[in-house]
């Protein structure tokens, strides 16, 4: 990996490989693939797909975390103000504008990116599918909770989001007050080049240097 001056720069690249890894999941071709060791020869790398795009929406939604930004959710204002707030983004009136309700995005938070970033499943009668770029992203039963996700329309949503975001984290700015500046601050580790762990390999008795 490169090194970067900032964590916005890191952000940056980071979302664009994102995109790049996404991308190469849902073209991926089981049934062609020679590479390909799982029982299934059917479809793409679905779940890493779904698990990339989870990822990219928690990072948008965390840079407004503890912002005074308002998103509305079935016309009543809401702010992020913690983790679990941060798919509010989908509501964004500049990013994913998609207008949820919040039936449909608390159900997407908690039983399809949970799930599948913790547990790598979905819990039964939930259900992922590639999808056309035309159609929804979400089927919804009687409550809006979610029965079905699209992934392809959701990436195509997502990579708009994420070219917009990029564009707003190169020319907007954040201040040594933003709550993620902070946190990313506080974890900060002083680095000495001089100060590099060295490992002896007991077999070889071969001095290396950890990268």
């Amino acid at each position: 990996m490169a090194k970067y001056e900032n964590h916005n720069k890191l952000t940056i690249e980071s979302l664009k490989e994102n995109l790049f890894a996404i991308d190469f999941c849902l073209t991926f071709d089981k049934a062609k693939e020679s590479r390909w060791i799982g029982e299934s020869k059917e479809g793409c790398l679905g779940i890493p797909a779904f698990n990339l795009l989870c990822t990219s929406i928690d990072t948008i939604g965390s840079y407004f975390r503890g912002a005074e930004y308002i998103i509305y959710i079935e016309d009543e204002s809401h702010k992020i103000k913690s983790a679990s707030d941060h798919f509010f983004i989908l509501n964004h009136d500049k990013f994913f504008k998609l207008g949820l309700k919040m039936a449909t995005i608390m159900d997407f938070y908690s039983t399809y990116r949970s799930k599948i970033v913790h547990n790598t499943a979905l819990p039964e009668n939930n259900f992922l599918e590639i999808g056309k770029k035309e159609d929804e992203v979400f089927q919804l039963d009687h409550e809006d909770k979610i029965v079905k996700i699209n992934i392809r329309p959701l990436f195509e949503k997502t990579k708009v989001a994420i070219n917009d975001f990029i564009y707003y984290l190169e020319f907007g700015t954040f201040s040594a007050d933003h709550s993620l500046t902070k946190e990313l601050l506080e974890k900060r580790k002083e680095y000495n080049p001089l100060d590099v762990p060295i490992i002896t390999t007991a077999a070889t008795g071969f001095t290396n240097t950890k990268i």
